[in-house]
C-alpha cells in the first residue's frame, strides 16, 4: 500500500508543477490562468507534505505544512476568484476580492506558522497552542467552510449562466457544465469524507482510513480540473449583464425592473419592434446575434430589453431566439424546395453555431429530434 501510495503521491507532485508550467508559459498573462496555477500550487504542496510524512522526509513535512494545515481557509476563496476571473474583467481592482482571505491570513498567522515554528524548533514558543493541540475541530472546520464557499461558487455559476442565457443566443462556446461539475464532485467528496469520519469514530472495528477513499477521486477530480482548466478562454459578460445582477444599492422598486414605470403603450411598442425584427427581417439569423445588438437595432437599451424579456414576454433571449430558429427550421423541413438541403445546413442557415445546440434545442422544442421530425412530416 505504501508503494502504491508512493506512486500516486510522486505522479501527483509532477503533474501539478507540469501544469503550473504550461498555465504560465504563455506570453499573454490571464488573470484567471494565474489564479489556476496558484490553486494547483496550493494543492501540489499539499501532497509534497504528504509524501514527507509518509516517507519521514523532513524539509518536505516543514515545506508543505503551512499549506496543508489551511487548505481549507485557501482554496475556497480561489475557486471564486477563479470563477469571478473567468466571466469579469478588472477583479482585482479594489479591496474586495482580498476580504475573502483574512480568516486563511488569520489561521496561518496565529495557528499554522506558530505551529511549524514548535514543530521545527521543538520548543514551546507559542504557550496559546496548547489549547488548539487537537486541531481536529478545527479541521472539520475547515471542511465546512470550504464547503459553504464551493456552493456558493456553484450558486455564482448559475446566475451567470442565467445572464449568459439573456444576453446570448449561441452559448456552446461559453458553457461552463464542466466546472459545476468539478464544484459538485468536491461537495460530494467532503459529505463522503464526514460520512467516514462518522463511521470510523462510531465503528471502531471497521478501522476506516477516510484518506484511502477520499485520495484516488481527488486526484482525478484535480486531472479533471486541469484538462478543462488549461484550455478555458475567459467569457467575459457584457457590463450590461453584470449590471443586471441585483445590488444592494441598486434604485429600483422592491421587485421592480427598467420597465416599472414605463407605459403600457411603450411596452407594446417596443414589443412591435422586436416582433418586426425577428418576424419581418429575420435578425435571429445572424449568428453573433447578443441582447446588446439587438437593443440597438430596436433602438432601446440593454436593460430595457431585457425587461421585456423577462418580465413581460415571460422568457429569456436565448430562448427567444432559438424558437424563432427552430419554428423557420420547422417549416423548411415541410417545403419540399428545401429537400435538397441536409438539416446541418438549415440550422447554419436559421442561426445555430453547432450541430450539437441545434439538435439539443430542437429536441427540447419539440420533443424529437431533428431527423425523426423530418421523417414524420415526410410521411405526411
Amino acid at each position: 500500500m505504501d508503494l502504491l501510495s508512493n506512486f500516486i503521491l510522486g505522479a501527483g507532485i509532477l503533474v501539478h508543477f507540469i501544469l503550473i508550467f504550461l498555465l504560465l508559459k504563455g506570453k499573454e498573462k490571464n488573470i484567471e490562468k494565474q489564479i489556476l496555477s496558484l490553486i494547483f500550487f496550493l494543492l501540489g504542496m499539499v501532497i509534497i507534505h504528504s509524501f514527507g510524512e509518509l516517507n519521514h522526509v523532513l524539509w518536505m513535512i516543514y515545506l508543505g505544512f503551512p499549506f496543508a494545515d489551511s487548505i481549507g481557509f485557501l482554496i475556497g476563496p480561489l475557486f471564486y476568484l477563479y470563477v469571478l476571473a473567468i466571466y469579469e474583467s478588472q477583479i482585482l481592482i479594489g479591496i474586495k476580492p482580498y476580504r475573502h482571505f483574512i480568516p486563511a491570513m488569520l489561521y496561518l498567522a496565529i495557528i499554522s506558522i506558530p505551529s511549524l515554528v514548535f514543530s521545527i524548533l521543538d520548543k514551546e514558543v507559542f504557550y496559546y497552542l496548547k489549547y488548539v493541540n487537537d486541531r481536529e475541530y478545527l479541521l472539520h472546520f475547515q471542511g465546512i467552510y470550504l464547503f459553504l464557499y464551493v456552493a456558493y461558487c456553484y450558486k455564482k455559476l448559475g446566475t451567470y449562466q442565467k445572464l449568459l442565457k439573456d444576453h446570448f443566443a449561441n452559448l456552446n462556446k461559453k458553457d461552463l457544465k464542466w466546472i459545476k461539475f468539478f464544484f459538485l464532485g468536491i461537495m460530494s467528496l467532503m459529505l463522503l469524507d464526514i460520512i467516514l469520519e462518522i463511521t470510523s469514530v462510531t465503528q471502531k472495528n471497521l478501522k476506516l482510513d477516510p484518506d484511502i477513499f477520499i485520495t484516488l477521486p481527488l486526484i482525478l477530480l484535480i486531472v479533471y480540473l486541469a484538462y478543462f482548466g488549461t484550455t478555458q478562454s475567459k467569457i467575459l459578460l457584457p457590463i450590461t449583464a453584470l449590471q443586471a445582477i441585483p445590488q444592494p444599492d441598486q434604485k429600483l422598486p422592491k421587485g421592480g425592473h427598467h420597465l416599472t414605470n414605463a407605459s403600457e403603450e411603450e411596452i407594446k411598442e417596443l414589443q412591435k419592434k422586436l416582433e418586426d425584427k425577428l418576424e419581418l427581417e429575420k435578425i435571429y439569423r445572424h449568428e453573433d446575434l447578443s441582447l446588446a445588438s439587438l437593443a440597438i437595432e430596436i433602438q432601446t437599451t440593454g436593460r430595457k430589453l431585457s425587461a421585456l424579456l423577462n418580465h413581460h414576454l415571460k422568457t429569456s433571449f436565448y430562448d427567444l431566439i432559438n424558437h424563432y430558429r427552430i419554428e423557420e427550421i420547422k417549416e423548411r423541413m415541410a417545403d419540399p424546395k428545401f429537400d435538397k438541403y441536409t438539416l446541418l445546413a438549415l440550422a447554419f442557415e436559421a442561426g445555430f453555431s453547432s450541430k450539437s445546440s441545434f439538435n439539443r434545442i430542437f429536441k427540447k422544442e419539440t420533443g424529437e429530434s431533428p431527423s425523426v421530425y423530418k421523417k414524420k412530416i415526410q410521411k405526411k
